[in-house]
């Protein structure tokens, strides 16, 4: 009779999901535009080209080559020459360039005399990305062309290129990029936006049909009244529809959007199941704060954005606040996050993210017990009401 209510309420509330069109659009439309979106809005994952402005206050061959260096780099490129720096101000208001560098007067006077001179670049960080890639771009520029300028001065001194060379650059720099190669976007947010997909449309779902029950009259359930019954029944049945969305997360996205993925399925699944059972209890014992469907929708546009930073991946988690930092452990997806992103992108074994995997084991009993708690309280208020 257990075993029996609970394939029946398992089969139920699937029916319901699809039936019930606040359920549906949460749980099946919105869960899968709300991932296309994102992968398609950061498919290019490394903003390239920026554009710029130059101001060549000196037009000399120096000055000319650095232009030229300029544009030639991946980060910018050269969009405009203004003449003066209020011609480029009124050029970066009508958003024609990101920034603009001024090259100063005497420019390569000053450098062949051996005086020096200043690049100057007036940039907007308030897009750090943006910001970023120009800031890169520039320095990467203007440093080469020193270390250019610096070698040929030594040659002629000393008459042997390679001793300058040697004297100019000591040691070579080799960087190698750990789990994001291309820089790229994509592959630092796009994981764990699609965990927070997974977490947020079932949070939201689940409201909304908890919510619509305690709208009606009627049982809150129709098999049996028994709360550890009802939470699993349910349970099973929103882990079963999240397994089939978090696979396709998982295995399909990363070759259909291009960023990079571990294959580690023995290791995988069973954190994912912990992480969804833990959102699934989660949901249900929420239960208890939605009196009717249109709740669990605030509910989603006040914590959405928060959840995002305190995962610890936007931000790092070190340096949110202490009293943040244990509201955030509560929540499934922190440690979601922190063990798959760590499995499926930095290739990550069990004793590396084990922390994490039995903090989400202890959070799925912890809202196991919180969610039959919820339940029998609201199943004794609908019988209540009958009578």
């Amino acid at each position: 009779m257990f075993w029996s209510n609970i394939s029946k309420i398992f089969f139920a509330e699937l029916k319901k999901i699809f039936t019930d069109k606040g359920a549906f659009l949460i749980m099946f439309i919105g869960i899968i535009l709300y991932s296309v979106a994102y992968g398609l809005t950061y498919y290019n994952q490394v903003v390239r080209n920026v554009p710029v402005g130059v101001i060549d206050l000196d037009n000399s061959q120096m000055s000319r080559q650095l232009i030229r260096d300029l544009d030639a780099t991946e980060q910018i490129s050269v969009a405009i020459r203004p003449e003066s720096i209020p011609e480029a101000k009124k050029d970066y208001e009508k958003d024609k360039i990101k920034a603009f560098v001024i090259i100063p007067t005497d420019f390569e006077k000053d450098i062949l005399s051996g005086k020096g001179s200043n690049i100057v670049l007036e940039a907007d960080s308030s897009y750090m990305i943006v910001y970023r890639q120009v800031y890169t771009g520039v320095m990467t520029t203007v440093s080469t062309m020193s270390a250019k300028i610096a070698i040929v001065k030594n040659s002629m001194k000393t008459g042997d290129m390679n001793t300058s060379l040697a004297g100019q650059i000591p040691f070579e720099f080799i960087q190698i990029p750990l789990f994001n190669p291309s820089s790229g976007y994509e592959n630092y947010v796009f994981p764990t936006i699609l965990i927070l997909a997974l977490q947020q449309t079932m949070l939201v779902g689940v409201g909304l049909l908890i919510g619509r029950r305690r709208e009606k009259e009627d049982r809150f359930c129709e098999f049996t009244d028994d709360s550890t019954q009802i939470v699993l029944g349910r349970g099973f049945a929103y882990v079963f529809l999240y397994t089939i969305y978090a696979s396709v997360y998982f295995l399909v996205y990363p070759s259909l959007f291009g960023y990079g993925l571990y294959i580690n399925l023995p290791l995988m699944f069973p954190v994912m199941f912990l992480f969804l059972f833990a959102t699934a209890f989660c949901a249900q014992s929420l239960g208890i704060f939605y009196n009717n469907k249109e709740d669990s929708l605030l509910a989603l546009v006040m914590s959405s954005i928060t959840l995002v930073f305190l995962a610890g991946v936007v931000w790092r988690k070190e340096d949110i606040p202490f009293l943040l930092r244990v509201v955030s452990d509560f929540i499934p997806s922190t440690k979601g996050v922190d063990a798959l992103v760590r499995i499926n992108q930095m290739g990550a074994n069990l004793s590396e993210v084990l922390t994490s995997v039995l903090w989400l084991a202890a959070l799925t009993v912890l809202f196991f017990f919180l969610a039959q708690m919820t339940t029998k309280k609201l199943v004794e208020e609908k019988v209540k009401k009958e009578v």
